[in-house]
């Protein structure tokens, strides 16, 4: 009775139908139950909207990948515990995941459910996470993307290293590029913040 409407995905069969069921003897007129596999449903159908997920865990990255993109209203995850954590960090412990995230969005963990509160009891925690849109100056998502995954091809090696094979490159224009962002050539691609990421990819050759 909060909003205007509800979509529900749900996959499970069973499950779908005991809702439809339960909505029909309630007489509840804006849910609307789909029975379909998420990964399979199209964002751009739909508007304005709310993301409220209680996520299999398996399929989050995917998840992630489909929905982020779309320009969309909140979203709140519940997410593996470590998952969760790997999202809302920042440097020096960023990784693909989450810079992947943080560029769509501002993540923040609201609250940790333990895993007793669920039955059957999983072998892990859970987190019930924010993710708050955020827009940037207009930048090429296709260069993001590229520059973070080449930054982050050998965790082991520097940024240096890793922009300079990735991009083709010798040695003295990374360095170039990156002293212009007042980036130490010797950091590792976890140390960077977003905002680095984002002004690289502007300036890097693509």
């Amino acid at each position: 009775d909060q909003v205007k409407q509800v979509i529900a995905i749900e996959k499970d069969d069973e499950l779908s139908g005991f809702l439809e069921k339960t909505i029909q003897k309630n007489n509840l007129k804006n849910i609307k139950i789909i029975n379909n596999d998420i990964l399979k449903v199209n964002p751009e159908d739909y508007q304005d909207f709310k993301i409220i997920a209680n996520l299999p865990y398996y399929i989050t990255g995917q998840f992630l990948r489909i929905f982020l993109a779309h320009r969309h209203q909140d979203s709140f995850l519940m997410l593996q515990k470590e998952v969760a954590q790997r999202i809302v960090a920042g440097p020096p412990n960023h990784s693909l995941l989450s810079l992947s995230v943080q560029f769509y969005g501002h993540p923040e963990i609201l609250f940790i459910v333990q895993a007793n509160n669920f039955h059957p009891i999983p072998k892990v925690d859970s987190a019930f996470i924010r993710l708050t849109p955020i827009t940037y100056d207009p930048i090429n998502e296709d260069y993001f993307f590229k520059t973070i995954k080449m930054a982050f091809a050998s965790k082991r090696q520097t940024l240096l290293n890793n922009l300079k094979r990735g991009f083709q490159l010798n040695k003295n224009e990374i360095e170039k590029i990156l002293e212009s962002l007042n980036i130490n050539p010797q950091k590792r691609a976890q140390e960077l913040s977003l905002d680095d990421y984002i002004k690289l990819a502007k300036i890097l050759p693509h």
